[in-house]
């Protein structure tokens, strides 16, 4: 069976393109705006965008703690006139308040990397076998991105890593829950004042 990629909300949809839609110009072999030369994008490989904090982490609880905030998309631009070549950027649409609001457009590598993982997750034997649905999870405590491949028959989920500060986590390497956490943990030990007792 092929990776999930979920249907976000029409209105996160319809944001992302007014977003990108009122772009400024940027240098040549990036993303433009269509409104000023560049080629209609497309728009690929949506997926929900969950924040684990680190306190959940350092309590040892699982990834029910991670909170929803938002879509990501994984958007190409091919080449036009007006551009050197094709372009792949990551953006970012929030829900606020009931509401969706246009957060961000990622230009450079993480964008390519995004493209990259998922194209590495859709190989995964355990992918190919099962059936998972693509999300992402991120640490903003470790600067760490990955996707969390979400299993929707048992309990196996899996956690491909895109990037992260930390030279101990690998990216495109899958890790189990129970690994990936563990991993994290061991990092936030790591990292000087960090405050694990009570808060009252």
């Amino acid at each position: 069976m092929a990776l999930e990629i979920p249907n976000p909300p029409e209105e996160s949809r319809k944001t992302l393109v007014e977003g990108l839609r009122r772009l400024a110009p940027r240098a040549k072999g990036t993303f433009m705006s269509e409104s000023l030369g560049g080629a209609p994008p497309e728009i690929a490989n949506a997926h929900q965008v969950f924040i684990l904090s680190p306190q959940a982490i350092a309590d040892s609880r699982d990834l029910s703690a991670a909170k929803a905030v938002g879509w990501g998309y994984v958007v190409n631009q091919p080449a036009t006139n007006l551009s050197s070549g094709s372009s792949v950027v990551a953006a970012e649409v929030l829900e606020r308040g009931g509401g969706h609001a246009f957060s961000n457009m990622q230009q450079g590598w993480i964008g390519r990397a995004t493209q990259r993982t998922i194209a590495v997750a859709k190989t995964l034997p355990q992918v190919i076998a099962g059936s998972y649905e693509l999300r992402m999870l991120r640490i903003p405590a470790l600067y760490t991105d990955t996707l969390w491949l979400k299993d929707r028959v048992a309990a196996n989920d899996l956690i491909v890593p895109i990037a992260s500060a930390s030279n101990q986590v690998r990216a495109d390497q899958p890790y189990t829950v129970i690994n990936f956490l563990s991993l994290m943990r061991d990092l936030i030990g790591q990292k000087k004042g960090f405050d694990n007792s009570p808060k009252v």
